[in-house]
């Protein structure tokens, strides 16, 4: 997955790993805490987020235009549709207990910096589990 740190009143700013993944830990903290609107605020608008499935082969698939994940937005708006259904609980997978859930934030890369954005590189969703019971959601991760 990745995503956009959007500073702007930093355009001289660099940010460092140990920033970026204070920033991740943060959204983790959302998530877990289910401060919604707390955690779409640190999406920009043309943030892909993904979860890939298994194929029949036990390989991750590799494109979401093409191939079953089991979760893609290809946007912001698909995040906040899902957060919705969420809070409106028009979502069967609201009604499930929620699993346990662990986040591993690795792999933090930064990609490139400038004019007051950091583009990185971070964790890929994957279920290592894939023989669930019931619908994952945003949440669970």
């Amino acid at each position: 997955m990745s995503t956009m740190l959007d500073h702007t009143h930093a355009e001289a700013l660099t940010l460092t790993v140990e920033d970026v993944q204070q920033f991740l830990y943060r959204e983790a903290r959302f998530l877990d805490d289910k401060e919604w609107e707390s955690w779409l605020e640190l999406y920009a608008p043309d943030a892909e987020f993904w979860m890939p499935s298994w194929d029949d082969d036990d390989q991750l698939v590799t494109d979401p235009q093409t191939q079953v994940s089991l979760i893609w937005y290809g946007h912001k708006g698909g995040l906040e549709d899902r957060v919705f259904r969420i809070r409106t609980e028009r979502s069967s997978a609201t009604s499930m207990p929620e699993p346990r859930t662990s986040h591993n934030i690795s792999n933090v890369e930064i990609l490139t910096q400038g004019a007051g954005i950091c583009e990185l590189r971070f964790k890929k969703v994957i279920l290592k589990n894939d023989y669930i019971h019931h619908v994952v959601d945003i949440y669970h991760l």
